[in-house]
């Protein structure tokens, strides 16, 4: 399992999105956005 954090100023500044990639779930993944105080805005989650 890894997890890697990337900062999108395209999508709003100081907001950014994780991806969780479970390798040991069938590959799913899980995508969090947050906002710059640490509030959760959406999460998705993708079992294959």
């Amino acid at each position: 399992m890894a997890t890697t954090t990337f900062y999108l100023k395209s999508i709003k500044n100081n907001w950014w999105i994780t991806y969780l990639f479970q390798t040991d779930a069938g590959y799913g993944y899980t995508i969090t956005l947050k906002n710059s105080t640490g509030n959760m805005l959406k999460i998705q989650q993708c079992n294959m």
